[in-house]
């Protein structure tokens, strides 16, 4: 349970989806927690490009909003160490 790290905002601020977000570090996981538990393997986002067919898939989903969407890709990129805006 060590390795499981509840992952806060990107500069500590707090919204809705604060406590949504856990990353487990030993098996490389993002586990999404609004209805249910929903992981996503980030081993399948290796490029920009896989991260945009993820946030599609995700916005397909009827208890996905726009800032769950936000906070996934600030969450990803920081565990990838990408820069959102360059």
């Amino acid at each position: 349970m060590n390795e499981l790290l509840d992952i806060m905002t990107i500069q500590g601020a707090v919204d809705e989806t604060a406590g949504m977000f856990a990353y487990n570090k030993k098996l490389n996981t993002l586990t999404i927690n609004v209805r249910y538990p929903y992981e996503v393997d980030l081993d399948t986002i290796t490029t920009k490009t896989d991260l945009i067919g993820w946030i599609h898939h995700l916005a397909q989903k009827n208890w996905v909003n726009g800032a769950h969407i936000a906070r996934f890709i600030e969450h990803v990129c920081r565990v990838k160490q990408w820069g959102i805006y360059r």
